[in-house]
């Protein structure tokens, strides 16, 4: 289905049709960031920037900070920002460090580039699991004193591990910050309350209602190499949904969201009683017909530190498997502790 307004192209899985035309009838893609090579040009002057978080302009307080529009631990290193002052920018750190511990393994078993171009370390408490990538020869060796669970006749490695502690809110937090650096200055005014939250405590009762976020796993061919934000818009302003929805695109997820509290949609009456079109995957090439996705909700509207069990499965061909397991001793009874493999594997 071609879209009105950025002329992309959307793909998604076989039985998905009826949510995938109802959602783009009534949202087109208006802006597409994308962290490309070289970094955005123009940026204002530093004396004449004032951050949309905060409102502050440069007599109140400092551009001096490089502000990234995503994260730059998603791998985004040119993708910047003129509009974010450095009180935001270290308060917005605190939200990401949450999103990291969030995401987990991750980003190490993938090569995901952070801070200094470089794949971080993943290391539990009690350092029960570590992963560790090798940038040389793009490799990722993990380790797990609880074992690693072993399953030949279908060529699956399982690690069982425990995220590092979170707090959901600011995980949300830092989800509607990468969407709302993303929306037209014409539209800032509209969100006062949005930035308002992000910018203020914790325990904005309405707000935690919104702070959902679904996310579609998607098969490893549908990876996207450098993160992607994708803002709809609602083609009909008088419809009582949220004006916009924001996908982010990161390795093999989507995460979905939609942008609460604009200022139009509540004088529409669209918080009287709210419905919510949410999208399936919306993919930019074709599937392969066999394949599928695995969607969850993903509810962060806790104030509490939480540490979430996660699972890491590895795909692997039977016979790397079973030499896997013969060099942790007889494969038969071996409890297999340390693996390598390639990020293609």
């Amino acid at each position: 289905m071609e879209d009105d307004s950025l002329k992309l192209t959307f793909y998604s899985y076989h039985g998905v049709e009826k949510e995938f035309d109802e959602f783009l009838d009534t949202y087109c893609a208006q802006m597409i960031v994308k962290s490309a090579n070289k970094p955005n040009v123009n940026p204002k002057p530093q004396n004449e920037r004032v951050c949309r978080f905060c409102g502050n302009s440069m007599n109140e307080t400092s551009f001096k900070k490089v502000a990234h529009l995503i994260p730059e631990f998603l791998g985004n290193h040119c993708l910047v920002s003129d509009f974010e002052c450095d009180q935001c920018n270290v308060k917005f750190g605190d939200f990401e460090t949450n999103f990291a511990n969030w995401i987990g393994v991750f980003r190490t078993v993938t090569g995901t580039k952070g801070k200094k171009n470089n794949v971080p370390k993943f290391i539990t408490a009690q350092e029960t699991v570590m992963a560790i990538w090798n940038r040389e020869q793009e490799f990722v060796d993990i380790t797990s004193t609880n074992g690693i669970e072993s399953n030949f006749d279908n060529g699956k490695l399982v690690l069982k591990y425990t995220r590092p502690g979170y707090i959901p809110i600011k995980v949300y937090k830092s989800f509607l910050k990468i969407a709302l650096s993303t929306i037209e200055e014409k539209d800032v005014v509209q969100y006062q309350r949005a930035f308002k939250f992000i910018s203020g405590n914790d325990d904005d009762k309405l707000f935690k209602e919104f702070a959902k976020v679904i996310c579609h796993k998607l098969p490893w061919q549908h990876r996207t190499l450098n993160p992607i934000g994708l803002l709809f818009k609602k083609r009909d302003p008088n419809v009582e949904i949220p004006c916009h929805f924001f996908n982010l695109y990161f390795l093999n997820f989507i995460y979905c969201f939609p942008l609460p509290f604009n200022e139009i949609d509540i004088k529409v009456g669209c918080y009287n009683s709210l419905s919510v079109i949410s999208p399936p995957p919306l993919l930019f090439t074709p599937p392969d017909p066999q394949s599928t996705f695995h969607g969850t909700v993903e509810n962060l509207s806790s104030d509490s530190k939480t540490k979430q069990e996660e699972t890491l499965t590895v795909n692997i061909l039977p016979e790397e498997l079973l030499k896997i397991m013969a060099e942790a001793g007889n494969p038969s009874d071996a409890k297999i502790t340390q693996i390598r493999f390639k990020l293609n594997s």
